[in-house]
Formats: structure tokens, sequence, C-alpha cells
């Protein structure tokens, strides 16, 4: 079922929309289902997708609302809209919280960063982020959550973590120093989103997936949110060789440039 949901963002001359919003009641497929019903229509999808997230920062929540929130929390992130910025942050600062109690619902869930929803913020990218992710690097009390926040600073403003001495020798990170940059950076005037210091658009995503270095987890929700920045479904085989990704990524730039 949750396969057919993802299959009906593919069928040409058929209105899915319908079936996808009666799926948003079916807990097996409803992520799914709300995964394409935001190329249909986009209102229903995030609105299904913000209940099932702040379900999780109830604090009575099951495993299965706390799984369930992670994943709305990494759609709603890639998704950008300006008014869900008070719930990612609540979310980031529960993160850890949401990740344990997601660990008694699946086993696939014990080996997944507990931090992630700190370095979702980048996916989202508001530049309102970046006071909260220095903060919570310079005060943090485990190196995972500090280094994902710092992860984060450096995909939404482009200073970057790694340095290199003269002789090509990667230096010890330094946080102080780059928290004094971070400090420095100022956003491009009008920007609501950046991605390494830059407005966040279409080529921002596209030149991000091209990138080598970019993590798989990264490259998925990069696909997610290319399909909604283009309003169709993506195929790119992520889980196989860089090669046959940038192909597929030159043949979606392709079909984007004819369309023009």
């Amino acid at each position: 079922a949750s396969w057919a949901a993802r299959c009906l963002g593919r069928s040409e001359g058929v209105d899915a929309a319908p079936a996808l919003r009666g799926a948003l009641d079916r807990p097996g497929v409803a992520l799914d289902a709300a995964f394409t019903l935001a190329l249909f229509d986009r209102g229903a999808s995030l609105e299904f997708l913000r209940e099932a997230a702040a379900g999780g920062l109830d604090g009575s929540r099951s495993g299965p609302d706390a799984v369930r929130a992670r994943l709305a929390n990494a759609l709603l992130a890639a998704a950008g809209e300006r008014r869900d910025e008070d719930l990612l942050l609540r979310l980031a600062e529960s993160g850890a919280a949401l990740a344990e109690a997601a660990k008694l619902a699946t086993p696939r869930a014990a080996d997944e960063d507990v931090d992630d929803s700190i370095a979702l913020l980048a996916d989202h990218g508001s530049p309102r982020f970046i006071a909260w992710l220095l903060e919570t690097m310079t005060a943090a009390t485990t190196p995972s959550r500090g280094f994902a926040a710092a992860h984060a600073l450096a995909r939404i403003t482009g200073v970057p973590m790694r340095e290199f001495d003269d002789e090509g020798e990667e230096r010890t990170f330094d946080r102080e120093l780059f928290a004094k940059r971070i400090e420095a950076f100022v956003p491009p005037p009008g920007a609501d989103r950046l991605r390494f210091g830059e407005r966040f658009d279409l080529r921002a995503a596209y030149a991000e997936l091209a990138r080598s270095i970019t993590r798989q987890g990264v490259r998925r929700r990069l696909a997610w949110q290319v399909a909604l920045l283009r309003g169709a479904v993506v195929e790119l085989d992520l889980d196989g060789w860089i090669y046959a990704q940038l192909r597929g990524l030159r043949k979606l730039e392709g079909a984007k440039a004819n369309a023009a």
C-alpha cells in the first residue's frame, strides 16, 4: 500500500488527490501518502504533517507517535514553509527524547542519529535558526549534539567547518573560530531560506545533490525538496553509484530547461 501511494504520484491523467487524502487516515501509508499528496494538494499534505509532528511533542506520546513525528519533521523541514519555523525549533529541542521513544517502536530507529531534528533545520534553511543553532553548539553537553548544530550552521551559512594548513593537512575543528565566523555572517537581503550562504532554490538543491560528499540521508531529503520545487516525482537512484545519480540529475535539469 505504501508503494501504491508513491505510484499514484507517477500516474499521468489520473486525479490522485482524492485517493491520497483518503489514505491519510491509514497509519501504515499515511506519511507516504502525505509525501505524494504534496505534489497535488500541498496545503492538505502539510496540515497532516504538522499534526503528526506536533503529536510527537505530547508528553504522553507513544513509540509510534515518535516515529511518525520524526518522519513528519523531516518532510516539513524539506518543505520549508515559514509558518513551520517555531514547530521545527520545538522538535529540535525534543530531538533526543523523540529518538529514544522511537527506538521502543522500531529497531530500525536504534541506529539513527539522536540529533537528526537539529540537522533538519538546515533542510529548511531559515536565517532565524542561526542564533538558536549557534547557542546550541556552544552550550552542547554531548559531542553529537554540538556537531549536529555545527553541521547545520555550515549548510545554512556556507561557513566551512573544515580547514587545511599550507601542507594540505586538515586542522582540528576550532569551535570558537567557527562561532566567530558564524556571528559575522550576514544573510543575503530578503532571503527566507538559505543553503551554503545563498538563497535556496531549485538550483541550490541540484548543486548539493551533485556534491560527492553529500551524505546519503541528506540526498533522500534533497530529492523530496526537488520534487516539491518541480511539482513532480523525482526519479533518482539514490542507492546506486554517484555517477548514475549525476546522470539522473542532468536529465532532470535538461527536462526543466526544455519546459522553460
